[in-house]
C-alpha cells in the first residue's frame, strides 16, 4: 500500500497490472479507460476512481495556459475515461482552487469548460456541485487591474448562458458572487 498525490491509500497492485509512474502521462493511456465497472466490487471501482485523479494531478501540472492542443488532448483522455469522470473533475476543481497564475487557472477552467461542451451531460453535472465556488475563486485570485482577464472569464460565463452548459440556478448564483467581486474591487480601486 502507499499514499497517492491527492492522500488516497491505495494498493500498488490492481487487476493484476502494477501502477507505474510515467514521466510524460498526458501520452501514456491511462488505467481504468473506459465505462463503468461491470462486475467489478465497489471497492475495486472507487480504487479505480483514486487512481484516475491521481493520473490526472499529474498531468494537469502540464497545463500553464490556455494552449489549444493540449486542451483538446486532454479532453479526449477525459472521454475515454468516462467511467471514472469523478476523479477526474475532482482533480481538475483541485487545480483549479489551487495557487498558481491566473492564466493557469484559466487554461484549467477552459478545459473543464470543453469537457462539459464535448462529452457529454454526465460531466457538466458532477462539476455543477462545485461550479460556483470553483469559477469563482479562480475569478476573484486573478489581478483586479487585469480587464482582458475578467472579460474572458465574462464571456466564458456568457457561453453557459448561451449553451445552457449549467443550470440557471448556477449561472444566477455565479453572476451575483461575481458582480458583488467586481464592486468591491471598483471600492478599492477608487
Amino acid at each position: 500500500f502507499f499514499r497517492s498525490a491527492s492522500g488516497h491509500l491505495l494498493s500498488s497492485v490492481h487487476s493484476g497490472s502494477t501502477l507505474a509512474a510515467t514521466e510524460d502521462m498526458a501520452d501514456q493511456p491511462m488505467d481504468g479507460e473506459g465505462g463503468e465497472p461491470g462486475a467489478e466490487e465497489e471497492e475495486d471501482y472507487i480504487t479505480a476512481e483514486q487512481r484516475v485523479e491521481d493520473q490526472w494531478t499529474d498531468m494537469l501540472k502540464k497545463v500553464t495556459t490556455h494552449e489549444k492542443a493540449l486542451i483538446s488532448h486532454m479532453t479526449r483522455k477525459a472521454a475515454q475515461q468516462a467511467g471514472q469522470h469523478r476523479g477526474v473533475v475532482r482533480a481538475l476543481e483541485r487545480a483549479i482552487q489551487a495557487r498558481g497564475s491566473p492564466e493557469r487557472r484559466l487554461g484549467l477552467i477552459y478545459l473543464m469548460d470543453c469537457i462539459c461542451k464535448t462529452q457529454g451531460r454526465v460531466w457538466a453535472e458532477t462539476f455543477s456541485v462545485n461550479i460556483v465556488a470553483t469559477l469563482c475563486r479562480a475569478f476573484e485570485a486573478a489581478p483586479s487591474e487585469d480587464g482582458a482577464l475578467e472579460a474572458r472569464y465574462l464571456r466564458l460565463l456568457r457561453t453557459w448562458v448561451d449553451q445552457n452548459v449549467f443550470a440557471p440556478s448556477k449561472i444566477k448564483a455565479i453572476a451575483t458572487r461575481l458582480r458583488m467581486g467586481l464592486d468591491q474591487r471598483k471600492k478599492v480601486l477608487a
